[in-house]
């Protein structure tokens, strides 16, 4: 267990010990580890709202005015209730962390 932190105080001793400068290669390094946590985010978000599009799409094909509204209502229950906890949760700990 002791090597484990003296590993971590090591690495934490020479990533802050190195002097941020703004050059070509940094700037490329640091866009490629953004896209590296980017993309997935991306393509997460993109299914999610491609889900209730399906959904919406299949439900219309069987042409029931209240099926339709009852899955209207169903998306927008599903996507407002995760997202208004975010905010909550969010809003929260930046209370909390300031």
């Amino acid at each position: 267990m002791e090597n484990d932190s003296d590993e971590f105080e090591k690495l934490d001793d020479d990533y802050f010990s190195k002097e941020l400068t703004l050059t070509k290669e940094n700037n490329f390094e640091l866009a490629k580890s953004i896209l590296k946590i980017m993309i997935p985010s991306f393509v997460n978000l993109v299914l999610a709202e491609l889900l209730f599009q399906i959904n919406i799409i299949f439900v219309s094909k069987l042409n029931d005015e209240s099926m339709l509204a009852g899955i209207g209502l169903a998306n927008a229950i599903i996507y407002c209730f995760p997202l208004s906890l975010t905010y909550g949760i969010s809003s929260v700990l930046e209370t909390l962390v300031s």
